[in-house]
């Protein structure tokens, strides 16, 4: 069968086809025009393995152009780029500053050249005494200083002033602050109002609209029941109340409101939209893992899908615990603070006495060496060159001695002065008005011995850590059991033409139980309710992650004990020490 035409004489295709594979021939082959059915069937025969032969052609040519194209080593091709990026290494090696709109302190922007040998003028002594210093340092004591080590004069010829502070710098997390117990407290993860969070009522509502305009491919008697042209309207109200408790339930009320209007032909008659609305009252309650107020003031409620033996537990008394800890160390950090501080104020005591020791040497040996150069000069008896020399030279070795002890003074000076957050140099050189105590003072051992194992905040927080870890192996071991949910639902619903418009119930009116109700008026009626009960279960075999769990917080306990029991060890020993200082500086005094 054949197809002509005026527009394109001499050219045939099949009835339905115009181009396609079928005018490709003519640039292939050079075939004939087919005249019937048998001829362009033999004539798609021979284009099909014309064009098998071009495409294996063109594979085979794109699989060599990717080789040789792989082979061979080509410089970077630059989009508009003659590969120079040297321009780029200003922009990449720029320094970055944060603008925080924080202006520097008024101590430290402020700092006047400071005291040397070579410029030792000051304006005036300050006169401080220790009550002052301690009382200034704690009002500047927002971030809880510390002089980075522990100094001591005891058994040296010389005050110990150290190196200047930098822990700030090297490790500024590291430094306690007035802030850190608060921080703890409001952790969004680990903190006491977190925990208490968890128990609260939560609140969920979701509202969506939904309008369908489709057509449906319905013919013949589905008409009947199906619209080929579907046209509605669809509206979803949901709210809700959930509450968690302390032995681990969880309760929910929730109420749905549905609208649905569309033209459907199963309708009732004039009823073409109609209102649900339902109240929904749940439950969920563990009764073997996650059961409990012991457990859930330790851990923390968590779901039926979420216990799989985790080890992250984040319950209240935890918190608190946290808490407690926090402010341990928030004690140690102000004890330390005013140690250090009283510990800088009498450092700087001994820097003036020993600068006016070695004052004093310095006088009485250039008052020496003046009597033997005078003998010198008259080249009488004791004035021998040797003499003089010693004589000169014991005068050069006190003066460095006093000029090492002026420098001493100013260190300890700074180091006061940082102790107390105030400008390391503002003109004024601060020295000491009060004097230490030289009565006798003895202790007795064995109160001394209970108190410090009693009163130290270390040992205080390590205990903390010791309660945390055994809360921790209490809810690890719970862990061990199944969990086994028993859960509960109850359902009243209602139906009608209007959500509150009017008064009947569904099913009033016989002929038309929808015409003429309200789906709130069908709910109070009470005569539609569905309720639902049941267990869920889960037990993974063998709790092998389980047991190692308590296994693990087993060694974190055996652990914190260890630690404990040296810390007190440690303190009996800093005690003795103490005490032997004491008794040794007074016998020494």
């Amino acid at each position: 069968m054949t197809d002509s035409g005026d527009d394109h004489p001499g050219q045939a295709f099949p009835p339905g086809r115009s181009g396609g594979l079928f005018d490709i021939k003519w640039q292939l082959g050079g075939l004939r025009q087919p005249t019937s059915h048998n001829a362009s069937t033999t004539a798609i025969e021979t284009i099909i393995p014309v064009n098998s032969l071009l495409r294996q052609l063109w594979a085979v040519a794109t699989i060599i152009m990717m080789v040789a194209s792989g082979c061979a080593p080509r410089q970077p091709f630059y989009f508009f780029e003659d590969g120079d990026l040297s321009h780029y290494v200003g922009a990449v090696q720029k320094i970055e500053y944060p603008d925080t709109c924080q202006e520097p302190l008024n101590e430290a922007a402020g700092t006047i050249e400071p005291l040397t040998l070579t410029n030792s003028k000051f304006e005036e002594i300050w006169e401080l005494t220790l009550e002052d210093a301690i009382r200034t340092a704690l009002e500047n004591g927002k971030v809880l200083r510390n002089l980075g080590g522990r100094f001591s004069s005891f058994g040296g010829p010389r005050p110990q002033t150290g190196e200047p502070p930098v822990s700030l710098l090297t490790a500024p997390d590291a430094t306690p602050t007035v802030y850190d117990p608060a921080l703890v407290e409001t952790d969004p993860f680990r903190g006491v109002e977190s925990a208490l969070a968890q128990f609260d009522v939560q609140l969920s509502s979701s509202l969506t609209w939904e309008r369908q305009d489709r057509p449906q491919n319905v013919g013949g008697p589905g008409t009947i029941i199906f619209q080929q042209h579907l046209l509605g309207d669809t509206g979803n109200w949901t709210s809700g109340l959930q509450k968690r408790t302390a032995t681990g339930a969880t309760f929910g009320v929730s109420n749905e409101t549905l609208f649905d209007n569309n033209n459907s032909p199963i309708r009732q008659t004039g009823v073409p939209s109609t209102w649900t609305t339902n109240y929904d009252f749940s439950f969920q309650q563990p009764l073997l893992q996650g059961a409990g107020l012991t457990y859930n003031r330790i851990a923390g409620p968590d779901s039926f899908e979420n216990l799989y033996g985790r080890p992250n537990f984040r319950g209240v008394l935890l918190a608190r615990v946290n808490a407690d800890i926090s402010l341990a160390d928030f004690e140690i950090g102000v004890r330390n603070l005013i140690s250090d501080t009283e510990q800088a104020y009498w450092e700087l005591y001994f820097a003036f006495r020993d600068l006016e020791a070695r004052k004093i040497g310095r006088d009485s040996s250039l008052e020496a060496w003046r009597r033997v150069h005078a003998l010198y000069v008259e080249q009488s008896r004791g004035g021998e060159a040797d003499k003089e020399a010693q004589a000169r030279e014991q005068y050069f070795f006190f003066r460095s001695a006093v000029e090492t002890s002026l420098n001493l003074v100013y260190s300890a000076e700074n180091r006061l002065r940082y102790m107390m957050g105030i400008s390391a140099s503002d003109g004024r050189l601060i020295r000491p008005a009060d004097e230490p105590t030289t009565a006798r003072v003895t202790f007795d051992w064995q109160q001394s011995l209970v108190e410090a194992l009693s009163r130290s905040a270390e040992l205080r927080r390590q205990k903390w850590r010791i309660k945390q870890r055994e809360l921790e192996l209490t809810a690890a071991k719970n862990l061990v059991l199944p969990r086994l949910d028993l859960v509960g639902r109850w359902r009243f619903l209602g139906m009608g033409h209007d959500l509150l418009g009017a008064n009947n119930s569904y099913g009033a009116d016989g002929a038309d139980p929808l015409e003429g109700t309200n789906a709130y008026a069908t709910l109070l009626q009470g005569e539609f309710q569905e309720w639902q009960a049941g267990a869920q279960f889960l037990m993974p075999l063998g709790f092998r992650r389980e047991l190692a769990t308590v296994r693990h917080h087993q060694l974190q306990l055996a652990k914190a004990r260890a630690q404990l029991q040296d810390e007190e060890l440690e303190v009996s020993h800093a005690l003795v020490e103490a005490i032997r200082n004491i008794d040794t500086n007074f016998a020494l005094a």
